[in-house]
């Protein structure tokens, strides 16, 4: 799929599209909720100008999807959640600084390398069922709360900056 006038839509859904295999969306800011689910066959996402999502951000139940970078997200201005996408190795989201909701990873059960040095802020922060060694969010200064259980291979969390959970 390949959208090249797609300048900043209010919502986009790309869902239960069993043949699916690449995505390429030349956007720079989604207005509403940016959710990509149940694509069977889908391996690749190409959103590299891609700086703000309004809404949530998800990506869930993509069994063939290996790896997700976003180079030039900023904020997500709802939840970013990723989850249960089993041959997911890595996420890269090098920029971003600001979740407004909560950032839940889970049950990613494949899952060994997370990239977020940039993030400062993020209402909850969920790591669950991933096989990552460590994790280090070395800008995270504000979380209200953070849930970081049942990854088998985690024996590192880096947190330094973060100041208080309420």
């Amino acid at each position: 799929v390949y959208g090249p006038l797609l300048a900043s839509p209010g919502g986009l859904l790309v869902q239960g599209n069993d043949v699916l295999q690449d995505l390429d969306l030349p956007l720079e800011t989604v207005g509403g909720d940016l959710h990509v689910e149940d694509n069977l066959l889908f391996t690749a996402l190409t959103v590299s100008g891609l700086q703000a999502v309004d809404g949530d951000l998800i990506f869930k139940q993509n069994p063939g999807l290996t790896s997700l970078e976003l180079p030039a997200l900023l904020t997500v201005g709802g939840d970013l959640y990723i989850g249960h996408n089993p041959a997911l190795l890595s996420i890269s989201l090098p920029l971003l600084t600001t979740i407004v909701g909560d950032l839940d990873l889970n049950a990613n059960v494949s899952l060994a390398e997370v990239t977020l040095p940039a993030l400062t802020s993020v209402k909850t922060l969920s790591v669950e069922y991933t096989e990552i060694s460590s994790l280090s969010l070395p800008a995270l200064t504000t979380a209200e709360r953070c849930l970081i259980r049942t990854n088998p291979q985690l024996t590192t969390v880096s947190v330094p900056a973060l100041e208080a959970t309420t």
